[in-house]
């Protein structure tokens, strides 16, 4: 049962959140306020979270929440592939001892272009089918001088090829690259050289993450046999070993799939070339295996494994409130939504990084669930009151759950959605946290007669809070564009204009505008009807119009034991429910939950309609009523007898 304190903490802390997380470290921040900041997430944060940081958060000094986004990889512009013109080139072949390939070495001097990015792909293409390659690259101003240097390997062998390599980051006055080809093969590779441009950062910083599992032998093979950090996403798996020669297939698998596959290799020489990481894809599984198939081969001497990991970072602004804490830990939140979550964010080439310092235990972590408190039902409700409902069935022992109706449960709900209760199988209702979400519903439309005749128009019946509709384009129609009108009508009152404006269609987008959403201002009108008018002038009417209405529907989250659940709305008279729960609110929706199907809307069978009395206002009201007539009936005879009895006699009598 959670404690007390915690639930002091929980309800009356300026930064309750605080308590969902496990770990926290403070921030040293690099950068001015309302300026980028980048904050790159060490392998201490990384092993204690999930694997999409979910579990991750920037508060600042004042406890306010700092928006950010997880950038694992530099966003690139379209690449510009281009081939570089070769300036020189010169060839030397050096012959050597009997039996010993001759020596190849070939030198060419090609131009760069102007207009390019700092870190250019450079790519080779040559006919020769099989090559090993020492490759030196200068990168030389228009002076002459050397302004960067880089050198590695080229390959082209059985098992797989190299032949392009990013350079570092080039100066401005940078004008051409002298590259140096040098291997023993039979003849010169003549290679055509292509450089790849695109805007990009300094390579994204890696993490390796070594195995500490020890090593099987099982059936000529080598297996390991590890859990992965909830945290870590790998890029590639490197394998080390001190044997000089060796060239084995690598298998990696989890509990459900076969993750990759391939062949790692060394191969040692005047020229030594190697391939020792294994690309991956998306690992979600905990439980690994790393399988090396030996065959008669012994075992790669002093073997060990390690993970590749893209290091991902925190990009934000910097906030006024100082210092950051970084809050993580915990496995309990969901994945943070801010505003700015979907944006590519593009960091100058030389912002300096902020860095964590040593992570601590957050004093304020509550261990227990914070919400064990209220996993317990309400006061009763009569089901009988509510004429509509949906079922949700088999709920587990989850933290939280969430319900999530669709926009034909929305149709038969107050607009505000005061009428809704959870209840389980005795009756009693259980809290819940509202929030509203949106939803499409097809609408069926009728044809209208209006005037003028230059006037197309439909009508169709809604409810609740429609945010917007949408006209979808008849079929086969290529451009319109004509001036339209949305009115609402309820019963006994009069139409009114909810909406006006163009809607517009071009199939082509020949530089016309395409606009047909009608956004409407979504206030709680209830059932209604909709005309939309289309201003035809002298165009042909539309065919085959069709609408999507967006609509607001709840979402519940609740803190429910297991069981099988019925939401009842539809009951006249009743106000919106109240619940402790509310307090927590902020906490609750921050909290991971377990979305759940509700069924399809359908009539209670035990619903009693209110009879005249009862809608309105019952027989109290009505007692109430007749005793206020009463009395005034008492009232008024009472004051004509006064008036009587204080008039005065005739004149003239005796």
């Amino acid at each position: 049962m959670i404690s007390l304190l915690s639930l002091l903490v929980l309800s009356q802390s300026p930064e309750p959140l605080r308590a969902l997380f496990s770990q926290q470290a403070e921030v040293s921040l690099v950068g001015d306020v309302g300026e980028w900041a980048r904050l790159p997430l060490p392998e201490e944060v990384l092993t204690r979270v999930d694997r999409d940081l979910a579990d991750v958060r920037l508060v600042d000094a004042d406890g306010r929440l700092v928006p950010f986004v997880v950038q694992r990889e530099r966003p690139l512009d379209p690449e510009r592939r281009v081939q570089l013109v070769q300036l020189s080139a010169t060839r030397k072949e050096t012959p050597a001892g009997p039996g010993t390939p001759n020596l190849f070495e070939e030198r060419a001097v090609f131009s760069l272009p102007g207009d390019r990015a700092r870190t250019p792909r450079l790519e080779f293409s040559t006919s020769q089918p099989r090559f090993v390659r020492r490759v030196k690259i200068d990168a030389l101003t228009e002076r002459g001088d050397v302004a960067g240097h880089l050198e590695t390997t080229l390959f082209r062998i059985a098992q797989a090829e190299r032949l392009e390599v990013w350079l570092p980051a080039l100066a401005g006055d940078v004008t051409r690259l002298d590259v140096t080809l040098t291997g023993q093969d039979d003849g010169f590779l003549a290679p055509v050289a292509w450089a790849t441009f695109a805007e990009r950062g300094p390579p994204p910083t890696t993490l390796e993450w070594p195995v500490t599992a020890a090593p099987v032998s099982e059936a000529r093979g080598t297996v390991f046999r590890f859990e992965r950090p909830r945290g870590l996403v790998p890029m590639r798996l490197s394998v080390k070993t001190s044997t000089p020669w060796f060239d084995r297939q690598v298998t990696v698998r989890s509990a459900r799939a076969k993750l990759a596959e391939g062949r790692v290799f060394r191969q040692n020489g005047r020229y030594p070339i190697e391939r020792l990481e294994l690309p991956l894809g998306t690992v979600d599984d905990e439980q690994l295996e790393v399988r090396l198939d030996d065959e008669d081969s012994p075992p790669l001497e002093q073997l060990q494994l390690a993970f590749v990991i893209e290091q991902p970072e925190l990009v934000f602004t910097v906030p006024a409130a100082q210092p950051l804490t970084l809050y993580f830990g915990g496995h309990r939140t969901h994945r943070a939504r801010f505003d700015t979550s979907d944006t590519d964010v593009r960091l100058p080439f030389d912002l300096e990084a902020s860095t964590l310092r040593a992570p601590k235990p957050n004093p304020d972590f509550v261990p227990a669930s914070p919400l064990s408190a209220f996993r317990k039902p309400g006061a009763p409700v009569t089901p009988s009151d509510f004429a509509h409902q949906a079922w949700v069935r088999g709920v587990g022992a989850d933290e939280v759950t969430s319900l999530t109706f669709d926009a034909t449960h929305a149709q038969t709900m107050s607009a505000d959605f005061h009428d809704l209760r959870l209840v389980d199988a005795q009756g009693l209702q259980w809290p819940y946290v509202l929030r509203e979400r949106t939803a499409t519903l097809p609408v069926r439309t009728t044809p209208a007669r209006v005037a003028p005749a230059a006037t197309s128009a439909w009508t169709f019946t809604l409810a609740g809070r429609v945010t917007s509709l949408v006209l979808v384009p008849p079929t086969r129609t290529t451009y319109f564009s004509r001036s339209a009108t949305v009115r609402f009508e309820r019963e006994g009152q009069k139409p009114r204009v909810v909406w006006s404006g163009w809607l517009t269609f071009n199939l082509d987008d020949r530089g016309a505008e395409t606009s047909l959403i009608m956004p409407l201002d979504g206030v709680a009108r209830g059932e209604g009807t909709y005309t939309l008018e289309l201003f035809d002038e002298g165009d042909a009417p539309l065919s085959d119009v069709t609408l999507e209405a967006t609509v607001k529907v709840p979402q519940l989250t609740a803190v429910l034991a297991p069981g099988d659940y019925r939401a009842l709305w539809g009951a006249a008279g009743v106000k919106g429910p109240r619940y402790d729960l509310e307090r927590l609110a902020d906490v609750l929706l921050e909290l991971r939950s377990t979305p759940r199907e509700l069924s399809a809307p359908e009539a209670n069978a035990a619903f009693v309609a209110p009879t005249l009395l009862e809608r309105t206002g019952g027989a109290t009201r009505w007692l109430f009523w007749a005793v206020l007539g009463l009395a005034v009936v008492v009232l008024g005879a009472m004051t004509v007898r006064i008036a009587r009895s204080e008039t005065p006699p005739p004149a003239g009598g005796a």
